[in-house]
């Protein structure tokens, strides 16, 4: 396979982070995993909670989202011009004790963190770029 890529940009709401699923989705199942699997649901998850926390935190008005995949595995950058914010400082799930009920939240960085194979972080240029990959081993 050569290289492949696809680049989103989009105004920051969660329904557009739904839109930038499907079509991860989309690029795991045509190059990786026809009928899904674990690949395709750790790195769509990743990019879910790193999307949904630039959305719900940066007050960025636009975030972009670069996918690049080789035979190897796939490369996701995400640039939003939001708070200075580095997601790479070590985070733990929220514990059970202090969250009885379940709530909803506090859960993302650390699965961002769990589900990659590596996490880097730059502001550069007045912008969070915060890339992920995830080798595919197949």
């Amino acid at each position: 396979m050569t290289g492949r890529a696809l680049d989103m940009r989009f105004i920051p709401e969660f329904a557009n982070v739904d839109l930038a699923r499907g079509a991860l989705q989309g690029i795991c199942r045509e190059l990786f995993e026809p009928e899904g699997g674990s690949f395709t649901d750790n790195i769509c998850l990743a990019a879910t909670e790193a999307l949904n926390n630039a959305v719900e935190h940066s007050g960025s008005p636009v975030v972009e989202l670069k996918v690049t995949a080789d035979r190897d595995g796939l490369t996701l950058r995400l640039t939003n011009s939001g708070v200075r914010f580095d997601p790479t400082v070590p985070a733990s799930m929220p514990d059970d004790a202090d969250n009885p009920l379940g709530a909803e939240g506090g859960y993302g960085l650390a699965l961002v963190q769990q589900l990659v194979d590596s996490l880097e972080y730059a502001f550069r240029d007045g912008k969070n770029v915060l890339t992920m990959y995830k080798r595919y081993i197949g």
